[in-house]
């Protein structure tokens, strides 16, 4: 049973009692009518815990997607300068709006609905050019590949290298 605006949750049936973390921290103050509720529960028995809250770890997040990053970004692609003058005429149609952000990442969105794919595509090849790139030479030769795949499958010769 939750009682309205009181901050704990109490479940008879298990016989806990659930604590919001505001109701936690008052119930530590000595002589608090938080602490004398806490006690009496404590005193017939139930246990007490506080309430967590659950993360979401597959939230998608944009962690550093500014309006100035938008600009850099619509500015290496093709075909960018009406897409930088839309996003541009949505910042000056929404900037006296107190949260105009929000309006302007939804157009960003629209216009690169594909973003999380292209900016993981560039965060990778930025990752392989920083290490020195890839050998990307495949062999074709029948030969080298049979050579290649035989190398240490017979024991006696590893045997006679050793």
């Amino acid at each position: 049973m939750k009682n309205p605006n009181s901050g704990y949750t109490v479940d008879v049936a298990k016989k806990t009692v659930t604590l919001t973390k505001a109701f936690a921290k008052l119930a530590g103050v000595l002589g608090s009518d938080e602490q004398e509720i806490m006690e009496g529960y404590e005193a017939k028995g139930y246990k007490v815990q506080i309430k967590s809250i659950a993360k979401n770890e597959n939230k998608e997040t944009h962690q550093g997607l500014s309006i100035e990053f938008m600009r850099h970004f619509i500015k290496q692609q093709p075909d960018h300068q009406e897409k930088l003058e839309e996003l541009e005429h949505t910042i000056t149609t929404f900037k006296p709006h107190p949260y105009y952000y929000g309006k302007v990442k939804a157009k960003f969105f629209c216009l690169y609905p594909d973003y999380l794919v292209i900016q993981k595509k560039s965060e990778f090849e930025a990752t392989l050019a920083a290490a020195g790139g890839v050998d990307t030479e495949v062999a074709t030769d029948e030969a080298e590949l049979a050579a290649d795949t035989e190398v240490g499958t017979n024991e006696t010769e590893l045997a006679e290298t050793a």
